[in-house]
């Protein structure tokens, strides 16, 4: 199987991105829940283009998906709010 060329120049990228993303979060001076808001806005302006048309999907969704979809961003948010806290007051082997 042949692989498409966006997946050989992204999975480096997002590979490295990922291994240092606890160094990062370590070095940073401000409070785990900012970098964690930053670091999720950030994602989410880098993957908006990718998503395209299939954003109006959205638009479809029932009272009950949408409710899910929130609980699954808040989940999200947690976890990378927690682990950036973690990395922050120990090492990041410990941490991950």
């Amino acid at each position: 199987m042949k692989l498409p060329r966006a997946v050989l120049l992204f999975l480096p990228i997002g590979l490295l991105a990922a291994s240092q993303s606890g160094n990062i979060a370590r070095l940073g001076a401000a409070p785990a829940l900012a970098i964690a808001s930053f670091r999720l806005a950030i994602a989410s302006l880098i993957l908006l283009p990718l998503a395209g048309r299939d954003l109006r999907a959205l638009a479809t969704l029932g009272r009950r998906d949408l409710v899910w979809l929130a609980l699954a961003g808040a989940a999200l948010a947690g976890h990378v709010f927690t682990w950036i806290a973690a990395v922050q007051t120990t090492t990041v082997a410990n941490a991950a």
